[in-house]
């Protein structure tokens, strides 16, 4: 098996002098953004030499560029990444660092982090050593752990090993025919699975730029990017489409000719947003499709060739990756016929190795090999894949995803809080508690707000008395509104 460095070395060199990486400062080729890892994965480490350990890395980066290049030192150094939010609270970093071996972070919350040695990578980057007394390993075939579930407490981490990364990408480029052409520009976090495999790791095999922002979402910026480095594609969420329709009027100003794909993720898009995203990119085509963490993560995928499918009101979510398979099957696993719903299977080398330290839950999640979505849809007489809504309790805030068990725990450390609930309703987010010694809720909602991230917030918070099912467990709220992808 080859090491982490050698992966690395070998799409280098690959790539000749092409360049990787742009910003609005610079541009990185392939051998200097090597360079800049090796250097960083030295100082990092403490050595000249690299062996693979499996041990872990907390990447926690506000700057995409700092994220991408301390994310690749770490696989060079031969540890795993586990990226995290860069708006995640003390708690939750916490949370996300234990077994860790170090924290690499330009961001100022994780200064809090306390007793912690450091050394300056560079002028941003900050490595914190851990030192835990028993280091986890996610062993040497795993590429990377990706969270896909709340970070309060121990949170459930999607173990994708190269293979599964070199899967998905694979995948992609056949389905959309990418090549070393196709720019790109990220504008979503890469601990996004999303944009983690279907920007990051696919710019970098396909030998592609990518072309990042300065920081978090400002739409002047990113209609300068595309004015000056001429990106093919941008991937998108409701939300930063929201955010860059702000400045619709400034549009003209600039020219965004070159994107060709709009390649939306996350929770279901409304047509108004669709309409708003056209006149901003009037080239572009959007392109939807579907997929989750554990199936690393794209399943299936619209095309530029297609024309828009809709069948009982639910947009297509394009046919299955070429090396991915799907299967709808009934509440026995059987599979069900052409347009009938079931629960959503997938079986294919993109599929993730398990969950990290969580063998009962990773067993849950598979029969016969094929992996368990928990999603509900169907597919139609051509093959195409639409989705119906979600069997599991996540839903869609602000663009990120919320976990109510993560909510609910962290509400029930109060004891003055008896039950607490959180679901989606209508398009919005409400938490209902029941206490018989609170009765304002700001005396809650400013605990949230200090120590959980503000997509955690609740739009709504309601005093009511919550019912137990038989089995003692919180009732769920049988109308909440499904959330699509």
């Amino acid at each position: 098996m080859k090491s982490r460095r050698d992966i690395l070395d070998h799409i280098i060199e690959a790539h000749g002098n092409r360049p990787f990486l742009k910003t609005s400062r610079e541009i990185i080729t392939f051998p200097q953004f090597r360079e800049r890892i090796m250097d960083l994965s030295h100082l990092m480490c403490d050595r000249s030499s690299s062996t693979d350990t499996g041990h872990l890395a907390v990447i926690m980066c506000r700057r995409p560029k700092n994220f991408v290049l301390a994310y690749f030192a770490a696989i060079y150094a031969g540890l795993v990444p586990v990226p995290i939010s860069e708006l995640c609270k003390e708690r939750e970093i916490t949370a996300s660092i234990h077994g860790a071996v170090y924290l690499l972070s330009d961001c100022p919350q994780s200064e809090n982090i306390r007793n912690l040695r450091s050394d300056e990578l560079s002028n941003e980057l900050i490595c914190y050593h851990l030192q835990p007394e028993k280091p986890l390993s996610a062993g040497v075939e795993t590429a990377v752990l990706l969270s896909t579930s709340g970070s309060v407490g121990f949170p459930k981490r999607v173990m994708l090993s190269f293979d599964n990364i070199f899967a998905n990408v694979e995948g992609l480029q056949q389905a959309l025919q990418l090549s070393s052409d196709d720019s790109t520009l990220a504008i979503l976090p890469f601990h996004y699975s999303f944009a983690h495999t279907t920007q990051l790791w696919a710019q970098f095999i396909l030998g592609a730029p990518l072309i990042l922002t300065d920081g978090p979402l400002i739409p002047k910026q990113v209609m300068s990017l595309c004015t000056n480095h001429q990106p093919v594609s941008v991937c998108v969420v409701a939300q930063s489409i929201k955010v860059l329709s702000t400045v619709t009027q400034w549009a003209s100003n600039f020219d965004l000719s070159s994107i060709q794909r709009l390649i939306v993720a996350g929770g279901r898009t409304s047509q108004d947003l669709m309409e708003s995203a056209i006149q901003l990119f009037p080239n572009a085509k959007i392109l939807q499709g579907y997929g989750l963490t554990e199936a690393g993560p794209r399943v299936s995928m619209e095309i530029e060739q297609d024309a828009v499918r809709i069948m009982d009101g639910i947009r297509s979510s394009g046919k299955p990756l070429p090396n991915v398979k799907v299967k709808i099957v009934d509440s026995e696993y059987k599979e069900t016929d052409t347009l009938q719903e079931g629960m959503i299977t997938v079986c294919g080398p993109n599929v993730m190795k398990g969950y990290f330290m969580n063998d009962i839950s990773t067993k849950k999640v598979f029969h016969d090999g094929w992996l368990l979505t928990g999603d509900i849809g169907f597919v139609d007489p051509c093959g195409y894949l639409y989705i119906r809504g979600r069997s599991r309790n996540m839903l869609v805030h602000k663009g990120f995803k919320v976990f109510p068990e993560e909510i609910e725990s962290f509400v029930l450390e109060d004891p003055r809080i008896q039950r607490c609930r959180a679901y989606e309703e209508k398009g919005c987010y409400i938490l209902e508690v029941q206490s018989t010694e609170i009765t304002d809720p700001q005396v809650i909602l400013e605990r949230m707000k200090n120590e959980l991230s503000y997509w955690k917030i609740p739009d709504q918070l309601r005093f009511t008395e919550i019912e137990l099912t038989h089995n003692g467990k919180t009732k769920r709220n049988t109308n909440k509104k499904v959330t699509f992808l």
